[in-house]
């Protein structure tokens, strides 16, 4: 997977795509580790904020 989830305080995660080799691109690949990621934030109550970024 080459998603990484970073929980910060206050209730704010940051996922980051981290595929040095696409460049990041959005690959089906990507795109579904994405989406099974921001599934699981979003049955977190304590998530209220998701950053997405690029490494």
């Amino acid at each position: 997977m080459n998603i990484l989830v970073k929980k910060l305080s206050s209730g704010i995660s940051i996922v980051q795509i981290n595929d040095p080799k696409t460049y990041n691109s959005l690959s089906f690949k990507t795109l579904n580790d994405l989406i099974k990621v921001l599934k699981k934030l979003d049955q977190d109550k304590k998530t209220k904020v998701i950053i997405i970024e690029g490494a």
